[in-house]
């Protein structure tokens, strides 16, 4: 009976600062482990360790990271702070954007993109990303007018160069990494789309050209 009385029930609050480990991987050459720490309510982290625990690298918000093909890159994205994101809804402003987080591993050199609506990197390949700007950060990129779709940039994970397509809506890498395929659409308003595919560092090809929309490929 005495026992029984000296026990504590768990509180909510017990709960909160639980943290839960989620998104485990291991890079392809065993080197590496990522890991994402998730709170109930607070913002949580990413932890990228060297499998012989002599390396750790913690980035606040990290979220979804994934190890290139080659095990040379851990792209990640970093979520909004949680106060920013709730004061925005608050006011019916807009939420704050993600940014991609770019992590060389063989140094610990952190690359940020603000402003990223979504980003991929071939599953069988490395030493690329395709990452797709939000209109405001396509604005503070390109000439003129910032596109409705946002920019889809291609990026050279080794040398940092980039490619830039201001008018597409869609893409998708293929599972090799060979191509990248594009949907595009016209800034005429005439309703234009065109699939195309692209060789990393090459030209484009156009595969389609139709009226109308292509939702998906």
């Amino acid at each position: 009976l005495l026992e029984a009385q000296e026990r504590r029930a768990i509180g909510h609050e017990v709960y909160e600062s639980w943290r839960t480990i989620g998104n485990r991987a291991i890079s392809a050459d065993g080197r590496w482990v990522h890991y994402t720490l998730q709170l109930e309510n607070a913002d949580g982290e990413m932890v990228v360790v060297s499998a012989d625990g002599a390396t750790e690298i913690r980035v606040p918000r990290g979220a979804q990271p994934t190890f290139t093909r080659d095990a040379a890159h851990a792209l990640f994205t970093i979520r909004p702070a949680r106060e920013a994101a709730a004061e925005a809804r608050g006011n019916r402003g807009s939420a704050p954007a993600d940014t991609l987080g770019i992590l060389t591993l063989a140094t610990g050199e952190i690359t940020k993109i603000a402003g990223t609506r979504s980003w991929s990197v071939p599953a069988e390949a490395g030493g690329w990303v395709a990452y797709h700007l939000t209109p405001a950060a396509s604005r503070e990129g390109d000439e003129g007018d910032a596109p409705a779709h946002g920019t889809l940039v291609i990026r050279n994970l080794a040398s940092g160069e980039e490619t830039r397509h201001p008018s597409a809506t869609f893409f998708r890498w293929t599972r090799g990494g060979e191509q990248l395929v594009v949907v595009d659409s016209t800034a005429t308003g005439e309703g234009q789309s065109t699939l195309w595919s692209r060789v990393p560092g090459g030209e484009a090809t156009t595969v389609l050209e139709t009226p109308g929309s292509i939702r998906s490929v």
